[in-house]
């Protein structure tokens, strides 16, 4: 229970997932981010499995507790507020927001730590999350046009925002990719687009931002309330936004969604040789790739390159006039601008044990084939 409510407390702060006992706890296969992604998910699941549905009334034990918890960590009241809100008073407040911690962890426990009949454990994730690894969502990520996916979501609600007379309020979309599984983010437009038009009286309205290296997709209808009836439905989008690279934010008191989507930008290697015939053999060897090739011949025009560009990775030749290669790899990995990028060592000096010990993702040798330049780019680029 204390990790649960310690969890809560930070359902929206990455870093602290990260961070959490829990995260081990119930995803010990999973990376430390999709790890920090699963526990999130497991938590509003397991709130939301505490719903006892439109007749248990509201003011009962059980509506009281899910109501008071969901207000508090999922959206954010204060226990002030949820006393207000559920006409009770603070310290009755707190006590439901207790019993909905405790609910939470025996939810929790008996859906990802409880041994099975046969002594093992079930594997991490609901059957939301099993499904989606099931239909390899998130799996693939690739440049994807937003303006057809949008279009096909749109159509896919528009009879029921006919039915219940919801006016779709679409804006012009401007032409951009978008870093995402396609097939997952399709159907995450279309749960939101259900779930907003469901909540609208009159009209849901839809804006576009661009913000640097992300896009920002908000839907706004003129209902704020309880979305009672809803919740799955938006847990299901907020898992499809996630599996497909994307995050969805709620915002109930202001009737609105916001989904963040990265931009696909085209990703680039900076090739740092003396020799000028090899970054041309490389853009020969990336042709009908998404990578383009910057060139440095000397170890300054390099270093000047990867702060400015701050290319996706770094080929790097050892043995150039001046200042060598090892001298270049310490400086970038010294420094926290360029600390992150990964440096492919690529050098008639082998020494990849070296290399790697000086902090290389990996050793190139020279001659270079194309498939080895393309299966180091795959490896250690970062996605």
């Amino acid at each position: 229970m204390r990790l649960v409510r310690r969890a809560l407390r930070h359902l929206y702060e990455p870093p602290a997932l990260l961070r959490s006992p829990l995260r081990t706890m119930l995803a010990p296969q999973l990376s430390p981010e999709a790890g920090a992604r699963f526990l999130r998910s497991a938590l509003l699941e397991a709130v939301e499995a505490l719903n006892p549905g439109p007749r248990v009334p509201f003011r009962a034990p059980t509506s009281r507790s899910y109501a008071a918890i969901r207000l508090h960590y999922i959206e954010g009241y204060t226990v002030e507020e949820v006393a207000r809100e559920l006409a009770v008073s603070e310290r009755q407040a707190y006590r439901d927001i207790r019993k909905g911690e405790a609910d939470v962890a025996s939810v929790l426990w008996a859906r990802h730590l409880a041994p099975t009949a046969d002594g093992t454990h079930s594997p991490p994730g609901g059957t939301l999350h099993q499904e989606l690894a099931r239909l390899q969502i998130g799996s693939y990520r690739a440049p994807t046009a937003f303006t057809p996916l949008l279009q096909e979501a749109c159509a896919a609600v528009m009879r029921l925002a006919d039915q219940r007379g919801i006016r779709l309020e679409l804006p012009e979309v401007p032409h951009c990719l978008i870093a995402a599984d396609p097939m997952g983010l399709r159907q995450c437009l279309i749960a939101a687009l259900s779930y907003a038009v469901q909540g609208a009286h009159k009209a849901v309205a839809l804006s576009l931002h661009l913000d640097g290296q992300r896009f920002l997709l908000a839907l706004r209808w003129d209902q704020p309330g309880n979305p009672l009836g809803r919740e799955n439905l938006l847990l299901t989008a907020q898992a499809l936004a996630e599996a497909s690279g994307g995050r969805l934010s709620s915002h109930p008191r202001e009737a609105a969604l916001m989904l963040e989507l990265p931009l696909w930008l085209q990703p680039t290697v900076l090739v740092i040789d003396d020799n000028e015939g090899l970054p041309d053999l490389f853009q020969r060897y990336l042709q009908g790739t998404p990578w383009q090739v910057l060139a440095a011949a000397t170890a300054e025009e390099g270093l000047r390159l990867a702060h400015e560009r701050h290319p996706h990775a770094i080929v790097l030749d050892i043995l150039m006039p001046g200042t060598d290669g090892w001298s270049v790899l310490q400086e970038l990995k010294a420094n926290p601008a360029t600390a992150h990028i990964p440096v492919l060592v690529c050098s008639v000096f082998s020494d990849p044990e070296l290399a790697r010990a000086q902090g290389a993702a990996a050793f190139i040798p020279k001659p270079v084939s194309r498939q080895a330049l393309l299966q180091a780019l795959a490896a250690h680029a970062p996605r």
